[in-house]
């Protein structure tokens, strides 16, 4: 490609298990860097590829970071509230990043298809922005293009609001409320892709149900702009660096590439092998080994796993209980009028 990109992506505390899945899809693409700032130096036992660099980098040393760049009064609390701060990678991490086109950030909780099956050197010149889910967006890397989020916008300057709340206010995607960056990014008349190429599922079923970003005007969208895409009789497959699914209809199998795949709060299990696996079969909880892809109905329903997966339930209730106590003392503030 022409145009160079690296992804930046900050993360402290224990790198997920995964992430050799995620390092050995990042190989596949070697188009693209990432940046990976993080204190867990188990990185070291991995199989790094060429195209990923490892920073050895605290959270003091994130926040002493953030300070330089808006004010001695500006930390964030938890390595959580990084969320937020993905809209303004660019412009924290401007030092390290002068010599690519293009920056962007990505999650750790990933699998890549071939990324530049969807995004050509021609896409990268047509757009300042590209896509508006926070797990994977990509900026045009320039001056001011780094500083667009510090725009106003509704008459206020959000990204001050987001720096002064320490919860999380989902600034980096389309959701909740238009008070985003992907709103800033329209509203002084940038040109932003808003296409959805992700492989995003739900974390409210046990079963992989895609959500899809088609914006407010698509008859499709919910009140966030999203949708729930019918996935019955659908299977999922990395094979070779490429993601797709095959999906069976009127007895005639159809193939669909994808760009990558969130499998958000999913506790996905990986082969202890995967290093050397070619094929992949994904299903809700687990990256399965597989001789080949199926090319054909008959060796498409001979494929056989365990579909008893009740972890996105069991989420759900762990969760609950966790907020139980804080629940029941909301409720008393609100029965005493405090």
């Amino acid at each position: 490609m022409k145009y160079s990109t690296v992804f930046i992506v900050p993360y402290f505390g224990f790198l997920p298990h995964q992430m050799p899945l995620f390092l050995k899809s990042c190989a596949y693409n070697s188009d693209f860097t990432w940046m990976i700032f993080t204190d867990d130096k188990s990185y070291e036992q991995f199989d790094v590829p060429k195209n990923v660099m490892f920073i050895d980098f605290s959270f003091n040393q994130f926040n002493d970071l953030l300070k330089s760049k808006f004010g001695n009064d500006v930390t964030i609390q938890s390595p959580y509230k990084l969320c937020d701060l993905k809209p303004m990678y660019g412009y924290i991490f401007e030092d390290y990043i002068s010599k690519y086109d293009y920056w962007g950030h990505t999650d750790l909780d990933i699998v890549f298809g071939r990324i530049a099956d969807f995004i050509s050197d021609d896409i990268l010149e047509r757009y300042d922005k590209l896509f508006c889910l926070g797990h994977f967006i990509i900026y045009r890397n320039t001056f001011d293009n780094n500083r667009v989020f510090m725009s106003s916008y509704k008459g206020a300057y959000i990204y001050k609001q987001v720096l002064d709340n320490p919860n999380i206010c989902w600034f980096d995607e389309e959701w909740k409320d238009d008070n985003n960056i992907n709103r800033i990014f329209l509203e002084n008349g940038k040109d932003v892709l808003q296409d959805d190429f992700s492989l995003n599922f739900s974390d409210k079923y046990n079963s992989f149900k895609r959500v899809v970003y088609c914006g407010h005007d698509d008859p499709r969208s919910d009140e966030q702009g999203y949708y729930l895409e019918d996935n019955e009789n659908t299977r999922y497959f990395w094979s070779d660096g490429i993601l797709f699914s095959i999906t069976v209809a009127n007895g005639v199998m159809q193939k669909r590439e994808y760009m990558y795949m969130h499998y958000m709060h999913r506790n996905m299990k990986i082969p202890s092998n995967v290093a050397s696996v070619k094929n992949l079969l994904i299903v809700p909880n687990s990256f399965i080994p597989l001789n080949h892809i199926p090319e054909s109905l008959s060796e498409l329903n001979a494929i056989h796993y365990n579909r008893l997966n009740f972890d996105m339930t069991l989420r759900k209730y762990r969760l609950w209980f966790k907020d139980f106590p804080n629940k029941v003392s909301r409720k008393i503030r609100h029965l005493l009028g405090c």
